[in-house]
């Protein structure tokens, strides 16, 4: 009966995770420090007075209903025991020592973390494989090959050609990958060799790990009928560790002009993708800095499970169509060693609004000082967004709508609106009442199509009295 015995393998292969140390933390204790000198001070001030009044006259002084004292030897003798108190403080030396480091939880001394750590997305992940040669011989035709499976895809790292590793030699390899993907990933690690018997043999090894997410982002849409598009962000820091916010910007679709709203300017904001002017093309760095200045002060940092809003307006380039794709959020930050991770969303997109064929807005009022019982002019503007022409019928609808605005003289007025195109006229109104009002309770209807629409709220204007213009 033959006995198989297993073959032992020459190489032992070592695979580790090249992250940053991290600060080693501890428990502190605070702790008032005591100062003997300004006790002993106290204590000889207050013997001094009890040893010069006697209990009759000490009462009336500590006492608080009668704090004061009456008598010029009180008053005196009061003056000369707080003024040898306040030399006897003012010798004292009552300074505390800066704060350092070790002052906190957070100590001086580094260690390196104790297990394989967290992985997020956005981050670099680097691995460090080692091959050393165990035996007393060369090992023929060395190779090594790394790949990275994820849920989706099957990524090569790390593939050399066949070399010879010699007696108590080793091959090291470093691989560097950015990490794309949430869920489960899998290094595997597979090392080819000649035996003895000149038969290639294999070694195998898989390491699992989890990607977690370092951010969770939150978007939220709004259009606006003259076809501005708000974008909204929500940032929040979901790792365990503080992050400094280095770069969060949007690319917009080649459709659409961007606005980065989340800076204080002294001027225009430029557009994003907007050709600069010859003027900006080296622009100063210290001038600016001194334009554009973020909302959020000069700190980026975003502690643990800290949340940030960025704001950014989207305007449609004249002449192209409105597409429902809006652009990509990318958002850059640095860990507490200088780790930069990053990351892109997909491309993000909104719902078309439907079309609005009869759109109404102010276009003016004058004057821009509103005065009660003074009439005043509105100005208003049709917009005919339908393929035919219209003859729109305005008229006001709910007449106890606003009973602190009056109309002077017929709010109704027929217009004919071409396809495309735009038609304004005026209403003037006079105001009874001082306050902030609602100008509204109107209607429009198209007589061709039947098309209406109820204008509960055109804009809203303040009435002054005339003793707040005083």
């Amino acid at each position: 009966m033959s006995t198989t015995t297993k073959e032992q393998q020459p190489i032992s292969l070592r695979v580790m995770r090249l992250s940053k140390p991290i600060f080693s933390s501890t428990d502190v204790t605070y702790y008032e420090p005591t100062n003997n000198v300004i006790t002993k001070a106290l204590d000889q001030t207050t013997n001094k007075i009890l040893s010069s009044v006697d209990s009759q006259q000490l009462y009336p002084i500590i006492n608080m209903s009668s704090f004061l004292p009456n008598s010029t030897s009180e008053s005196s003798l009061l003056s000369s025991s707080n003024s040898s108190l306040n030399q006897l403080v003012s010798s004292v030396d009552n300074s505390y020592p800066e704060p350092r480091l070790r002052d906190y939880t957070d100590t001086e001394i580094l260690k390196l973390p104790p297990n394989f750590g967290m992985i997020y997305l956005g981050e670099t992940f680097v691995t460090y494989i080692c091959l050393n040669n165990e035996t007393n011989k060369t090992v023929h035709s060395v190779s090594v090959k790394i790949e990275l499976q994820t849920s989706s895809q099957k990524l090569l790292l790390v593939e050399n050609q066949p070399t010879e590793l010699e007696v108590r030699k080793n091959l090291e390899y470093i691989s560097q990958y950015e990490i794309k993907e949430l869920g489960v990933h899998i290094l595997i690690c597979t090392v080819f060799y000649m035996n003895e018997s000149n038969e290639q043999r294999t070694i195998k090894r898989f390491y699992k790990f989890q990607v977690h997410n370092p951010i969770a982002v939150k978007t939220k849409v709004n259009s606006l009928s003259d076809g501005r598009i708000f974008f909204e962000a929500q940032i929040q820091n979901t790792s365990q560790d503080r992050m400094f916010l280095e770069r969060v910007s949007f690319e917009p679709h080649e459709s659409y002009n961007c606005k980065d709203l989340n800076y204080v300017v002294h001027q225009s904001c430029p557009y994003l993708n907007e050709p600069k002017s010859k003027e900006n093309l080296n622009p100063n760095p210290a001038n600016s800095s001194s334009k554009k200045k973020s909302i959020f002060g000069s700190s980026n940092i975003l502690l643990a499970n800290n949340v940030r809003q960025y704001l950014f307006m989207l305007e449609q380039i004249p002449g192209i169509s409105p597409l429902n794709k809006l652009g990509k959020l990318d958002i850059q930050w640095r860990t507490n060693f200088g780790e930069v991770g990053h990351l892109q969303t997909s491309t993000l997109s909104r719902k078309i609004p439907p079309i609005e064929y009869l759109h109404v807005k102010v276009k003016s009022i004058n004057p821009e000082t509103i005065r009660v019982e003074q009439p005043f002019q509105c100005t208003i503007e049709l917009t005919n967004n339908s393929p035919s022409d219209m003859n729109v019928q305005f008229t006001l609808a709910k007449h106890d709508y606003n009973s602190s605005i009056l109309c002077k003289g017929k709010c109704m007025r027929n217009i004919r609106v071409e396809s495309q195109k735009s038609q304004t006229f005026t209403i003037q109104f006079i105001p009874v009442i001082s306050g902030l009002h609602s100008l509204g309770g109107f209607k429009v209807v198209d007589i061709v199509s039947g098309i209406s629409k109820d204008l509960d709220h055109l804009t809203d204007i303040y009435v002054y009295d005339e003793e707040d213009l005083i």
